[in-house]
């Protein structure tokens, strides 16, 4: 299951008053702190379902922020239709079912997931905008990939650099 990751609004904290992307007014299982830290990172699009709500997006933010932490971590790039850069973060020993992983979600053929939206289409073939997906956090399997390079290197630099627990 993928959580859609947008560009960030620039908006900062003020977003979570005015919108929460996790339904119920609450904040998907994440602490204040960790939602400051976020900011300019990327926002979080609203999903529209439960597994979405308490826990599973920390969860997997932490396991990813322990894997880079660690030195476990596997992150780079490859050219998608040897046009698109795809970048992607994952734990060293998922990289070759990750990497599999990513191709069939990018061609379409994601099975189960093929019922919920994604936006990997449009952020394909996306032209500049303000707001746009750019990015996705597989909650079940703990691996992130973007299209967006600022956006992955504020990542990999969150998931670096952020002190605190996530979440």
């Amino acid at each position: 299951m993928l959580q859609r990751l947008v560009v960030p609004s620039g908006l900062g904290m003020n977003q979570w008053v005015a919108f929460t992307p996790f339904g119920a007014g609450g904040k998907g299982g994440f602490d204040h702190a960790t939602l400051k830290a976020l900011d300019g990172v990327f926002d979080f699009d609203y999903m529209g379902a439960a597994d979405f709500e308490w826990g599973a997006v920390p969860t997997a933010l932490s396991s990813l922020r322990a894997c880079v932490k660690e030195k476990r971590a596997s992150y780079g790039s490859f050219l998608y239709r040897s046009a698109i850069p795809i970048y992607f973060i994952c734990a060293v020993e998922d990289k070759k079912r990750v990497l599999g992983a990513i191709r069939r979600l990018l061609k379409g053929s994601a099975g189960t997931q093929s019922f919920r939206y994604t936006g990997i289409g449009e952020a394909l073939g996306r032209k500049a905008r303000p707001r746009y997906v750019a990015g996705w956090l597989d909650i079940i399997n703990h691996f992130m990939f973007f299209t967006d390079e600022t956006m992955y290197k504020n990542t990999l630099r969150f998931l670096a650099e952020w002190k605190a627990p996530v979440g």
